[in-house]
């Protein structure tokens, strides 16, 4: 089980959480969730690096493309330590309410 995380921020749960842990910490989650959940990490924490600076533990899981349930993708996050109300934000888009844009209900 991962340690707890610190808050960062908004959507920062893992921002100090060193390229080895994420690497073991994803390889602890059952494949093809472990994939999509890579993918996320990779996305909120290592996408701004510069190729020259990136680790190849977390490039190389981000390679497979399966489709995961949401259900499933969520406890998966939860595996890595990304907190409950995040997880589900990440994943669950709910729909906005209708607003008037420009004179037109949207």
């Amino acid at each position: 089980m991962p340690r707890a995380i610190a808050s960062c921020g908004k959507g920062r749960w893992g921002a100090n959480v060193p390229p080895a842990e994420w690497a073991e910490r994803l390889l602890a989650v059952p494949t093809p969730a472990r994939y999509a959940v890579a993918r996320i990490v990779w996305w909120e924490f290592f996408s701004m690096r510069l190729v020259p600076v990136r680790w190849l533990e977390i490039d190389d899981l981000i390679a497979h493309r399966e489709e995961v349930e949401d259900k499933e993708l969520i406890e998966a996050l939860l595996l890595v330590g990304a907190p409950r109300v995040w997880a589900e934000k990440r994943i669950i888009v709910r729909p906005r309410a209708r607003r008037k844009v420009g004179g037109k209900w949207v």
